[in-house]
Parts: structure tokens; C-alpha cells; sequence
């Protein structure tokens, strides 16, 4: 038995100074890596912004703007009356649905 734990000890302290080598190999490659004298970097190429299109409002005259501010006020207020016209006789056609529901048939449950 005792030169099983011999034997076992010495295969424990020999695994123990492998794994020792081992880390202190891997640790010079890596201290290796870091001192490298040449890296290698790849080409950078400086970011350019896209070329933004100039505002074409700035470059029209003033009267332009005004003509373009009274027609846009024009096409909304079109717009808006056209909308109007379209629900007015709706509206009246209900109001005159809703007279006639409480004239006749609300009346009609005093029987």
C-alpha cells in the first residue's frame, strides 16, 4: 500500500508541475502577442457624410413664398368646405330623424 501512495503522490506532483508548464507556456505566448512589433491594422478610410440636397425653399424668392403660402391656404380652405358640404345635409337629415323619433314615436308609451 504504501508504494501505491507513492506511487499516486508522484503522479499527483507530476500532473501539478505539467499544468504548471503548460501556464507558463501559455503565458509567454501571450505576453508574445502583446510586444508583436508590427500589429496587423487594416486600411481606415475617414467617414464622409452624404451630401445632403440644399434646402429649395431658401433658394425661391419671397413673392414665390407668399403665392405658395395663399395657395396652400386656398387648397385647405377648399378642402375643408367640400367636407362641410358633405356632412351638413347628413347632420340635418339625422336632426330631422331625431325630431320625428321624439315627436311620434316617444310619445306613443303613455297608452
Amino acid at each position: 500500500m504504501t508504494s501505491g501512495n507513492i506511487n499516486e503522490d508522484e503522479l499527483r506532483r507530476r500532473e501539478a508541475e505539467l499544468q504548471r508548464r503548460e501556464q507558463e507556456i501559455r503565458l509567454r505566448e501571450l505576453e508574445a502577442e502583446l510586444h508583436e512589433i508590427d500589429p496587423p491594422l487594416s486600411k481606415t478610410v475617414k467617414h464622409q457624410e452624404p451630401r445632403k440636397k440644399k434646402n429649395w425653399l431658401r433658394k425661391i424668392p419671397k413673392f414665390a413664398k407668399f403665392g405658395i403660402m395663399v395657395f396652400s391656404v386656398f387648397v385647405v380652405t377648399l378642402v375643408a368646405m367640400r367636407i362641410a358640404v358633405t356632412l351638413v345635409p347628413m347632420i340635418i337629415v339625422v336632426a330631422i330623424a331625431f325630431v320625428g323619433y321624439k315627436l311620434y314615436l316617444e310619445g306613443d308609451d303613455d297608452d
